[in-house]
C-alpha cells in the first residue's frame, strides 16, 4: 500500500518529508474508497462472471463517481470533510480475472491530491488463495417485489484462507440482477472467533429511476456491517446498465455508544460502455479513446440531496 504513488496538484510548500508523511496517512483510505466505489469490494463471491458488476461489460467501459465523507465528533459536529472522485476503467477480462485502472482525486480541506493511475487485478469468483465450498440448499419461496416474483436458490458458501473462514448464507437468482438478493456473512479468524458480520438485502426491486437524465431500472440494497463494536449501515442504488453497478449510496458509521462518527454519500458523475449501450448523450469523449473521459476533472461541488 505504501507504494501507491501520488502527485500534489496544489503543493503547500512544506518539506518533502512532511508531505510524504501526510500522503502516506491517507493512502490506505484513498485506495479503500476507490475500491469500494468501483464495485470491487461489494461482490466478494458470485456464481458467474456475467453476474459481476464489471463482468457484463467490455474492456474500455468506465465510470466516474464522487464520494463525500464527513468525520463527526462526540457532539455530532463535522470535524473534517473529504471529497473523492474516482474514475475506474475496465482494462481487461481474461478467464476468471479482470483488470481495472483506478485514478483518484482527493480533496481534504484546501489540499488536493491526484493519484497516478493504478491497475488492480482481481478474480471474478474467489480472490487470493481462498478455497471455496458451496452447498446448494435448493429452492426456497420466491421473493416478491410489488407483485413480481423472483425465484431464488439458497446456498451456503464458505471461503477458507489465511485470515480464517468466511461463511455466507445466500439467496441467489440465476437470471435477475443483482443476482445476490440476500447475503449474511460472518468471518471467523483462525481461532474461530467472530471478526465481523455483514448482512446485505435487496429491499426494493424493479424501480424506474433517472440516471444522468435517462430512465433506468434500479434496485435498492441495504448493507449492515458490524465489526469491533462499530456498525456501518449503507443504503445503495444499483443499476445493471452502469459499469460496477452501484450508482449512489448513503452510509453512516456508529461507535459502540451508537453515535455517528462518519457519514458518506456517493453519486455517479459520468460513465460509458465500450459499445455505447446505455451511455448518456453529451458524454465526454476522447479523440483516441471515445469511451474514456478526458483529463478534465469533473467539478467537486457537493451533490444535491437525494
Amino acid at each position: 500500500m505504501a507504494g501507491y504513488p501520488t502527485r500534489p496538484v496544489n503543493p503547500t510548500g512544506k518539506s518533502s518529508n512532511v508531505r510524504a508523511a501526510w500522503h502516506s496517512s491517507w493512502l490506505l483510505g484513498l485506495l479503500l474508497l476507490s475500491l469500494s466505489s468501483s464495485g470491487v469490494v461489494a461482490q466478494e463471491w458470485i456464481p458467474s462472471p456475467d453476474q459481476h458488476g464489471w463482468g457484463r461489460f467490455k474492456p474500455g467501459s468506465w465510470k466516474t463517481v464522487r464520494v463525500i465523507s464527513d468525520m463527526l465528533d462526540a457532539e455530532g459536529n463535522v470535524t473534517s470533510t473529504t471529497k473523492t472522485e474516482t474514475t475506474t476503467t475496465l482494462l481487461e477480462k481474461k478467464g476468471n480475472s479482470y483488470t481495472l485502472e483506478v485514478e483518484v482525486t482527493v480533496e481534504i480541506g484546501d489540499r488536493r491530491i491526484t493519484s497516478e493511475p493504478k491497475q488492480i487485478k482481481r478474480n471474478f469468483s474467489v480472490n487470493g488463495d481462498s478455497k471455496i465450498n458451496i452447498k446448494r440448499q435448493g429452492k426456497v419461496d420466491d421473493l416478491d417485489f410489488n407483485g413480481t416474483a423472483i425465484p431464488v436458490d439458497k446456498l451456503e458458501v464458505t471461503l477458507c484462507g489465511d485470515i480464517g473462514r468466511r461463511h455466507s448464507v445466500v439467496l441467489a437468482s440465476k437470471d435477475v440482477a443483482p443476482f445476490i438478493f440476500r447475503r449474511d456473512t460472518v468471518l471467523y479468524d483462525t481461532e474461530n472467533k467472530q471478526q465481523y458480520r455483514t448482512q446485505v438485502s435487496v429491499d426494493e426491486h424493479g424501480l424506474a429511476h433517472k440516471v444522468l437524465g435517462e430512465t433506468k431500472t434500479v434496485c435498492h440494497l441495504k448493507t449492515v456491517h458490524t465489526q469491533n463494536k462499530k456498525v456501518t449501515t449503507s443504503d445503495e442504488t444499483y443499476c445493471a446498465d452502469v459499469p460496477g453497478g452501484i450508482i449512489a449510496h448513503r452510509s453512516t458509521e456508529t461507535n459502540e455508544n451508537g453515535k455517528v462518527t462518519r457519514r458518506s454519500t456517493l453519486e455517479l458523475i459520468d460513465y460509458g460502455t465500450k459499445d455505447n449501450t446505455g451511455r448518456r448523450k453529451g458524454n465526454r469523449t476522447d479523440k483516441d479513446n471515445p469511451d474514456k473521459p478526458t483529463g478534465n476533472s469533473p467539478s467537486t461541488e457537493s451533490p444535491s440531496p437525494r
